[in-house]
């Protein structure tokens, strides 16, 4: 038979479990968020290149000369695109942050990671697409 106080104690360690899964769940949240972004953008700014007139090989009624992926405003691709690029900075900028040196102690130069090079290439593209949607 259970007693009151071993259930209490159950529920309670289960609630601080739960606690302490949630920043990394919302990482998580973020980092898929950042990933299907680069994906979509990759996607939208090849596809522009192949025919800007079309969306998924249909003649797009809206914006036809405009990188607006599979969005039908390019105020909303922008809007998504430029969302993409702020979490990859926050990326790049935790992996900045975690680096314990940021200067090579011989040379005394800026040393550049290689931890930071996903995060880099993914902020560059996702800013290429939320920037020509914007300056069309």
């Amino acid at each position: 038979m259970i007693s009151p106080s071993n259930n209490t104690r159950a529920t309670w360690n289960v609630s601080r479990s739960r606690r302490t899964m949630r920043p990394f769940r919302a990482k998580s949240v973020l980092i898929v968020f950042a990933w299907s972004g680069l994906s979509y953008a990759i996607f939208g700014i090849v596809s522009y290149l192949i025919d800007p007139s079309k969306m998924l090989g249909i003649e797009k009624d809206a914006y036809q000369a405009d990188l607006t992926a599979t969005f039908y405003n390019r105020n909303t691709a922008a809007i998504y695109f430029g969302s993409c690029a702020v979490v990859w900075l926050i990326v790049l900028l935790e992996k900045i942050r975690k680096t314990k040196s940021l200067r090579d102690p011989t040379s005394g130069r800026l040393r550049f990671s290689g931890r930071w090079l996903v995060p880099s290439i993914a902020l560059l593209v996702c800013l290429i697409a939320a920037l020509s949607v914007a300056f069309q």
